[in-house]
C-alpha cells in the first residue's frame, strides 16, 4: 500500500491526496498521509497543512512530521521553523523539532543561527530535543564553536546537553572528545558524557 501511494503521489499528487484525506479508516489514513509527507512531489506548506487538519492519531503525526520537517529544512530551513509553532506540545511537535534542527544544523552555514532559534523555543521537550540535534551536529564538525556556544548556556541546559555535544564530537574525533569530557571532573553531566566518549573511541 505504501508504494502504492507514494507512486500515485509522484504521478499525481494531488488525487492522491484526495483520496488519502477520504479513507474512513483513521489507521490506515494515517499510515497513508506520513507515506505522503515523505514523497518528493509535495509541497511542504500544503503538507503541513493538511496533516494539522487531517492529524493522524498515535504515533503517525510525529512520524509524518518528522519526514516533513527533515524535507522542508533542505528547501527552506526558516518557513519550516516559522511553521512549527503551530503544531501543539506533544511528542509530534518534539519529533518535528529534532528532525528539522538536525538537518538545518547539518546544511547551515551559520550554525549560530540553527543554535538561536532552537534557544528561544519555549522551554520543554521540544526545545530540549532541537538543541540536543544542534550539538550533536554541530560538533562532529566543528567542535570548538559548538564548545563556545554551550559555555554561553544555564547550568541546567549545559549539563543537558553535554552528553549530546560529546557525542557528535566523538563521531569524529574520540580521542580529543574523551580527553575534553574527562577534564570535566564532576561537573553535572560529565560522567555520562565521558562514558559516550569512551564507547566511541572504543568502536573507532
Amino acid at each position: 500500500v505504501a508504494s502504492a501511494i507514494d507512486n500515485w503521489a509522484s504521478a499525481d499528487f494531488k488525487a492522491a491526496l484526495s483520496y488519502v484525506s477520504n479513507i474512513t479508516d483513521a489507521s490506515l489514513r494515517g499510515s497513508a498521509l506520513v507515506e505522503l509527507s515523505r514523497n518528493r512531489v509535495a509541497d511542504p506548506a500544503t503538507m503541513f497543512e493538511v496533516l494539522l487538519e487531517q492529524s493522524p492519531a498515535g504515533s503517525n503525526l510525529g512520524n509524518a512530521m518528522s519526514s516533513l520537517m527533515r524535507r522542508w529544512a533542505r528547501i527552506s530551513p526558516r518557513e519550516a521553523a516559522a511553521a512549527l509553532v503551530q503544531l501543539p506540545a506533544g511528542d509530534a511537535l518534539g519529533e518535528a523539532s529534532h528532525s528539522l534542527a538536525k538537518e538545518w544544523a547539518g546544511s547551515a552555514t551559520d550554525k549560530n543561527e540553527v543554535f538561536r532559534w532552537a534557544q528561544q523555543l519555549p522551554p520543554g521537550s521540544a526545545r530540549n530535543q532541537a538543541l540536543k540535534a544542534v550539538f550533536k551536529t554541530w560538533s562532529a564538525g566543528d567542535a570548538g564553536a559548538a564548545q563556545a556556544a554551550w559555555t554561553t548556556l544555564g547550568s541546567q541546559d549545559r549539563e543537558q546537553l553535554l552528553s549530546a555535544l560529546t557525542q557528535g564530537w566523538s563521531r569524529t574525533q574520540p580521542a580529543e572528545a574523551t580527553r575534553w569530557a574527562a577534564a570535566l571532573d564532576n561537573q553535572p553531566g560529565a560522567g555520562e558524557a565521558l562514558r559516550r566518549a569512551l564507547s566511541s573511541w572504543a568502536k573507532s
